[in-house]
C-alpha cells in the first residue's frame, strides 16, 4: 500500500511528462507500466511522516525498465 501511495504522489504532484498521458475527466491519469515495475522494487524514503520515492532516482528506475522492454 506504501508503494502505490507513493507512486500516486509522483504521478499526481511531479510534472512526469512521457511516463503519464493528462489526467482524463474522469481524472484517471494514466501511466506507463515502467512506473508500476520501478514501485516495485526502488526504495521508500521517510518524509516527514510519509514514505515516499526521490523522483529523480525513481524515474531513473523506471528508465531501467523501459530499456529492458526497448520502448522509452
Amino acid at each position: 500500500m506504501f508503494r502505490m501511495l507513493a507512486l500516486a504522489r509522483i504521478v499526481i504532484t511531479e510534472n512526469v511528462p512521457g511516463w503519464t498521458l493528462p489526467k482524463l475527466p474522469n481524472g484517471t491519469i494514466l501511466t506507463h507500466e515502467c512506473m508500476f515495475s520501478a514501485a516495485a522494487v526502488q526504495p521508500l524514503v521517510e518524509s516527514g511522516k510519509d514514505l515516499i520515492f526521490e523522483k529523480e532516482a525513481f524515474l531513473l528506475k523506471a528508465l531501467e525498465f523501459s530499456d529492458a522492454q526497448g520502448n522509452a
